[in-house]
């Protein structure tokens, strides 16, 4: 028997790019899609649409995963049999 533990902690800021495609696609050509943000630093507005590199950039998450795990090695039932 031979036990190994391992404890991994994951996480940290990531995206939420869940529909980042799909609202850069009806995004309208006329408009500078990277041209997203005013000087006091919130989203510039075109009729009603959110700009979707705005929308990537402002909405973060945050993971912290604790993620034990544990495995073991059996002794073989046949070893010691010649």
């Amino acid at each position: 028997f031979n036990p190994t533990f391992y404890y991994i902690n994951s996480g940290g800021l990531r995206v939420n790019a869940d529909r980042f495609n799909e609202s850069l696609t009806y995004w309208s050509p006329r408009h500078d899609v990277t041209d997203y943000r005013k000087e006091d630093g919130t989203m510039k507005t075109y009729g009603t649409q959110n700009n979707p590199i705005y929308a990537v950039m402002t909405n973060n998450f945050r993971d912290d995963v604790y993620r034990p795990a544990a495995k073991y090695r059996s002794p073989d039932p046949a070893e010691g049999f010649d």
